[in-house]
């Protein structure tokens, strides 16, 4: 019908009219997707009919109303104008009913509702043939009645369960079909237990199985048959268990077992042979060839004892135990050849205690451990006896685990959760891969077997490579690092995996061709190490000297001031000449670049020293005297630092400290004037002292300063004066006290404390005047109250491979942050003791991996406590 629009009231994507009939009538277009609905009214200005369209004119859906405007039916139509869904509604717009059919009309679906819930008949279809399904009866959203449900395959729709319900649960009589019409059970349930015979059938009609029950228990006789109808066993129950006789027979009806209970208990076992058994005899069988077959020891007829099977060339295939006919005890399997091929520990016939497989050539392939058929741990060699993967369980089913190279180079660690009997892990929580030198080259986060948040990318030097953000598996954004960590290309994906964006963020090229092998006078370039607060250091070689050296490139526009302090930092380090400060060789310019060759130092920062944890107190100590040592050279010859941090601090592999990046630091003196603009900082604010905060210039108290935070997150493993943001670190450094955390407060003596808080002082006039005050009052502090273990030997490349599982315990007995770095720290070292205790040839500190197992770590919170006494006792003598 053509409805009449009145253009006054309408606009581009809604009008209003009336109809031939003259009643209102509305209209509504959407750009969205180019559909419309329109809408008619009846006379009391009620809701008559809503019709959906789509933009080729297709009826979508019909909306009907009764005549007090509440929705009466729904009908839906597929792209070809056939009905796919009806429904029906009462007076509230409640649904009565509701009809499904395929898109080639067939019905699919049939159901009744009262108040929205299914009430009545649910009916299904195949959507294949159009056959009935299943006819269910329900009330109140819970099957009440009858039910049926056929089988689905064309040319045999019939009939495949019969059960009725009540309240949701089966009561009564139930039938189950084979395909061919037969009967394949029966039996009755009330109250939710079987009750009464419950019978099984071969496909031929004949019974294969009765059982006998009363309320839910097996009571009376249990029967088996074979399809030829003969009885095959034959038991007698009382109250769910086995009681009286029990007898077994031959498919020709001959007895061959029969066997007395009393309440589940045997009380007589008799096997007939053709001879009258003994209670206790073994039983050999053999090959056609005469050669024995297997042995096995019998008590009373079931199988007690020992037991052999044998290959048919006399080698032994397996051995074992039985206790009434359970494995009990180890159970070894064997090759043709007679060599070792598995043991598995066995507990009443399930699996408990180690389970090993072997290679040919002996060595242990896969140890397992089990408890009570439950897998706990499992470790994977390589042939050449080197540990290739091991995995962990917890009771809940989640774990960890970690692979190995051949050398012995952790590869990769994971968190898993797995089945409930550990049949499979799925990737659950943190993942780690790592290059064969350590490196670490993969970063990611899983959830049930998916990446999941953010995961990041190395080179196979540590360098960042990329970031992936990731959503159930799929990436959804990609950065891209160069050599410098700088992001230089960000892309986008839509969600089937497409391309959205492909963004390249703008890089300033700072200096044309270094490359790998490229020339800077006598120096080879082998790679970047890292960009600075004002320069790029790259690692190179000397072919004059035939050393590896590091070269500094300012970075960005070089201005004159840039350039003022990039040489001041080379003219301060040539005038230092110590062992604990980096030593400069020679100053040039490369592309109107300046820079400086300076010595290399292979080892770690102490930044991430202090991250791992793995240096207790009493080398955290002897690192700082170097410190001190160093930077009381400086000040000598009239240097300040200004920059001093753990990420400007070297640990070589020697133990010796190297203080770098001299960059920031300036040739002070009483009469020059400070180069900085006025309440400019320059430093990193963490370690910034109080007077350079307010725009005062630095002096050799600020280095101090410095030097004391860092002794501070070196022993605590925190920062005395960090904020939530840098406004509030700044705030905090200026205005708070000093406070050690809970725990290690405890463990420090009360005079390093003291000199902590001296060197960190507000004022600078309350600071040491010089360094050599601080080592005189550093000489004086008593350590003798550590345990032994801390002051022995320790290598920072040792990894401990379960450490962050002691720090989930240590967390869960409410210990702090530091109090963990310390007990961590001495009980690696006391498992490090016992490792070279056992093994006289393992020197103390030389292995990469260690495990710390619970009993060293129960020893090292026991030693960790007796410390703090100790120091507590020392401190109020003394």
């Amino acid at each position: 019908k053509v409805a009449k629009w009145s253009e006054a009231e309408g606009s581009s994507r809604h009008r209003i009219g009336t109809d031939a009939e003259g009643k209102k009538c509305a209209e509504e277009f959407y750009e969205s997707d180019g559909s419309r609905i329109f809408t008619s009214y009846q006379e009391n200005t009620k809701l008559k009919r809503t019709e959906k369209f789509a933009p080729d004119g297709l009826l979508i859906y019909v909306r009907e109303y009764d005549l007090n405007g509440t929705e009466a039916f729904y009908f839906e139509y597929n792209i070809s104008g056939v009905l796919i869904h009806k429904a029906e509604y009462d007076n509230r717009g409640i649904a009565l009913k509701r009809w499904q059919w395929s898109d080639s009309g067939l019905l699919l679906d049939s159901c009744e509702y009262l108040n929205n819930y299914r009430h009545g008949l649910h009916l299904k279809f195949s959507p294949t043939t159009g056959a009935l399904i299943s006819r269910i009866e329900y009330l109140n959203d819970y099957r009440d009645g009858k039910s049926e449900v056929f089988y689905e395959d064309p040319g045999c729709e019939g009939i495949k369960a019969i059960e009725f319900y009540s309240g949701g649960q089966l009561q009564g009589d139930f039938k189950y079909y084979f395909k061919n019409g037969n009967l394949s059970e029966q039996g009755r349930v009330e109250h939710g237990k079987f009750d009464g015979p419950r019978i099984f059938y071969f496909e031929n009609a004949k019974v294969s199985k009765i059982q006998r029950f009363q309320n839910g228990n097996l009571q009376g006789l249990w029967e088996e048959f074979f399809e030829n109808g003969q009885i095959q066993n034959r038991r007698s129950f009382d109250k769910g268990k086995l009681h009286g006789t029990e007898e077994s027979f031959n498919d020709q009806g001959k007895l061959t077992r029969r066997a007395c209970y009393i309440e589940g208990s045997s009380t007589e076992d008799f096997s007939l042979f053709e001879k009258e058994p003994k209670k206790e005899e073994v039983i050999e069988t053999f090959f056609d060839s005469g050669q024995l077959a297997q042995r096995i020891s019998y008590q009373l007829g079931r199988r007690n004892g020992a037991y052999e099977l044998f290959y048919s060339n006399g080698k032994l295939r397996e051995s074992g135990y039985y206790k009434n006919e359970l494995s009990t005890g180890i159970r070894s399997y064997f090759n043709v050849e007679g060599m070792l091929l598995e043991t598995i520990s066995y507990l009443d016939g399930v699996k408990d205690g180690p389970e090993k497989s072997y290679f040919k050539s002996g060595q242990i392939k896969i140890e397992s451990e089990y408890k009570l058929n439950k897998l706990i741990s499992r470790k994977l060699y390589f042939e050449n006896a080197q540990l290739s993967e091991v995995s962990e369980w917890t009771s809940d089913g989640t774990g960890f685990g970690r692979s190995y190279s051949d050398r012995g180079k952790l590869l990769q660690e994971w968190e898993f959760s797995s089945s409930l009997w550990h049949n499979f892990q799925t990737l659950h929580g943190s993942h780690k891969a790592y290059s064969e030198n350590g490196d670490l080259i993969e970063e990611n986060h899983y959830e049930k077997g998916f990446r999941q948040g953010v995961c990041r990318f190395y080179h196979s030097d540590g360098k960042l490579y990329s970031v992936g953000e990731y959503e159930k598996g799929v990436v959804k954004r990609a950065t891209f690092y160069n050599q410098f960590e700088q992001a230089f290309r960000i892309i986008s994906y839509c969600e089937d995996g497409s391309v959205a964006s492909d963004e390249k963020l703008a890089i300033e090229n700072n200096l044309r061709n270094l490359e790998k092998g490229a020339l800077i006078d006598s120096y080879e370039l082998i790679r970047a190490l890292g960009r600075g607060g004002m320069g790029e250091v790259y690692l190179a070689y000397d072919r004059i000297l035939d050393r590896k050296i590091a070269l500094k490139f300012i970075s960005g526009d070089i201005d004159k001031k840039t350039l003022e302090r990039f040489i001041s930092e080379a003219k301060a380090l040539a005038k230092l000449n110590h062992k604990n400060i980096v030593s400069i060789y020679a100053i040039g310019s490369f592309e109107e670049k300046p820079y400086f060759a300076m010595e290399f130092v292979s080892g770690w920062t102490l930044a991430s020293v202090i991250a791992r944890g793995i240096f207790g107190i009493f080398e955290h100590i002897k690192f700082f005297q170097q410190l001190v040592d160093g930077m009381s050279q400086a000040h000598k010859v009239g240097i300040i630092h200004r920059d001093l941090k753990p990420a400007n601090i070297l640990i070589a592999k020697d133990m010796q400290v190297k203080i770098i990046d001299f960059g920031i630091s300036k040739i002070y003196s009483s009469t020059e004037q400070d180069r900085t603009s006025p309440g400019a900082m320059i430093g990193t604010i963490s370690y910034m002292s109080p007077e350079v905060v307010l725009g005062q210039p630095a002096t050799p108290q600020s280095d101090i300063y410095g030097l004391g935070v860092i002794l501070f997150e070196m022993l605590t493993g925190t920062r005395p004066f960090q904020g939530k943001n840098a406004a509030e670190t700044l705030e905090l450094t200026v205005g708070a006290t000093l406070e050690f955390p809970q725990g290690i407060s405890d463990v420090l003596p009360e005079k390093l404390k003291k000199l902590i808080a001296k060197m960190t002082a507000k004022n600078p006039i309350e600071r040491y005047e010089t360094l050599f005050q601080v080592s005189e009052d550093l000489a004086k502090i008593s350590f003798e109250y550590l345990p032994i273990e801390l002051k022995q030997a320790f290598r920072p490349e040792l990894n401990i491979a379960n450490a962050d599982e002691i720090r989930k315990k240590l967390l869960e007995e409410f210990y702090s942050p530091s109090e963990i770095l310390l007990i961590l720290n001495l009980a690696s070292r006391i498992q490090q003791k016992i490792i070279s205790e056992f093994d006289k040839t393992q020197l103390l500190g030389s292995s990469e991996e260690l495990v710390i197992s619970f009993e060293v770590l129960n020893q090292a919170i026991e030693r960790y406590e007796t410390a703090i006494l100790e120091v507590h006792s020392e401190d109020s003598s003394g």
